[in-house]
């Protein structure tokens, strides 16, 4: 026990040396699957689009070896779905539901390196909890602009306001300098737990997924 101690005080005290810390700002394109069968005020079926939300967190960097990081992470993430009703003449409805995430992610990073431009890939689970939900309506209803936003009650029995999901990716770096990182990111999230509560709805293929696409930078806090 005490070995294992002195390795784990060894390993924090190099990794401080390689720490890096930043932010990153972008969206996330995001949908529901299988979320519920969509019909238009005529019954019939219709589509469901992309959710088009942001993303936007901390970043840290811990250093392992020369190219294996690990790179913890929470952000906050706006996750939905959207679907328009307009096969009837006077209906013209854009309705989007917007769900609120906080994610908590650890993931496992490697680097690699070029003159002038390098790159890296991700992977790691990520860990979030549902804080808020608001529903959309946009466009017409017999000549009749609608513009309207109205609150989701996340904290109802029907939602399962944790989940679990597994995030892959990679990104361009363009180094600045020794301390400072640009980077651009893209990485898909895929979730692994039921986006409403098993014990009210029990439909294990709603899931929350999306491809996040952001820009940030981080610094180096390694001494020169």
């Amino acid at each position: 026990m005490l070995s294992c101690l002195v390795v784990l005080l060894s390993t924090a005290t190099v990794s401080f040396a390689q720490l890096a810390i930043g932010a990153k700002a972008g969206i996330n394109l995001a949908t529901i699957n299988d979320y519920i069968i969509f019909t238009d005020a005529n019954g019939e079926e219709v589509d469901d689009r992309l959710f088009i939300g942001l993303s936007f967190g901390a970043v840290a960097e811990v250093g392992l070896t020369k190219n294996f990081y690990l790179q913890p992470e929470i952000s906050y993430t706006q996750k939905g779905i959207g679907w328009d009703d307009n096969n009837l003449s006077n209906v013209n409805i854009r309705t989007t539901q917007r769900f609120d995430y906080l994610d908590v992610l650890a993931l496992a990073k490697y680097k690699f390196t070029g003159e002038k431009i390098g790159g890296y890939v991700v992977a790691g689970p990520q860990l979030g909890y549902l804080i808020d939900g608001k529903t959309i309506y946009d466009g017409s209803f017999q000549d009749e602009p609608i513009d309207d936003v109205q609150d989701v009650d996340v904290s109802i029995d029907v939602f399962n306001r944790w989940e679990f999901s597994v995030a892959v990716g990679g990104g361009l770096v363009v180094p600045l300098s020794s301390q400072l990182e640009p980077f651009l990111d893209i990485r898909y999230t895929h979730g692994l737990t039921d986006f409403w509560d098993p014990g009210i709805v029990n439909d294990p293929n709603t899931t929350n997924r999306g491809v996040s696409i952001t820009v940030g930078a981080l610094f180096s806090l390694a001494k020169e």
